[in-house]
Parts: C-alpha cells; structure tokens; sequence
C-alpha cells in the first residue's frame, strides 16, 4: 500500500492523546452515553456535527474485511482497494456503526433537525483520481456527516 506516511500526522495526534493504539479497541459500543455528553456541552440551537465512515458503506465494508483479516494485503482485497485506505490500526481500532443506528441514537435523545451531507460515492479503488463534490442525504457516501441540531 501507499499509504505509510500519509496519516502519519492523525496518527501521531491519535498515540498523544489515546495513547498506542496498535492492537487496542478504542470502544464505543454504546452510543447514548457518548452522545448525550456530548449534547450537554451544546446550547440550545447549536449543533453537534458527526464525522464518520458509515459500516454499511463500501468503505467500511472494506475496512470491516480488512479488520477481520487483519491485513489489507488479502486475495479478497487485491485489485479493490483505494491507493490510500486508512491504516489497518485505525480501522481495527474501533466499534463500526451504521448512521441509521447514529441517527437513532439522537432521536432518543431528543433530537429532532437533522441536516445530511456526503462524500466519496464512488467505488472505493477510484475515490482517489479527482475528489468528489459534496452532496445531501447519507445513504450512498463513504464519509458522511450528520448535523444534528439541540
């Protein structure tokens, strides 16, 4: 892969603040607590913006594969990944959930104004030869953001 110094800065930033996270599982399973803390830290009208690479998207099921393998550099994976995928220890390192499931979550918790935006629609092994536009919705975007309004 081509990828050995690309993230190294996020990965640096990752070891300062969580420590090494090579073969450690940066768990978040249950999402309520997380984000209702979250919440609280937001006033009234303000929003909370999440971040992510949804499990149910291309890109998480190859990170997903790659986790379960622990390499990218599988028969399975030869020929379809993206020139520059996360490094394994990221994608090993965490709880994948889908943005319905994000979505929910906030629902729960009162949430009621939701804003959708996405990117990286096309096939994972092209992400990389012209960047994409922005567009609204989630449900096609390897890299999501939901804006949820408090």
């Amino acid at each position: 892969m081509k990828n050995e110094n690309l993230f190294t800065s996020e990965l640096r930033l990752f070891k300062r603040v969580l420590g090494d996270i090579e073969g450690k599982k940066l768990l978040m399973e249950d999402l309520t607590p997380v984000y209702e803390k979250s919440l609280r830290a937001v006033k009234d009208g303000g929003r909370l913006i999440l971040l992510d690479v949804p499990k149910e998207s291309a890109f998480g099921f190859m990170y997903l594969l790659g986790k379960s393998l622990n390499t990218y550099d599988h028969e399975y994976l030869a020929d379809a990944m993206p020139e520059l995928p996360y490094p394994l220890a990221l994608a090993c390192s965490g709880v994948w959930h889908t943005t319905e499931e994000k979505i929910n979550v906030l629902k729960s918790l009162g949430i009621e104004k939701f804003e959708y935006y996405q990117t990286l629609v096309k096939n994972p092994l092209y992400t990389n030869e012209e960047p994409e536009d922005v567009v609204e919705g989630y449900k096609s975007g390897g890299y999501v953001a939901i804006i949820a309004e408090k």
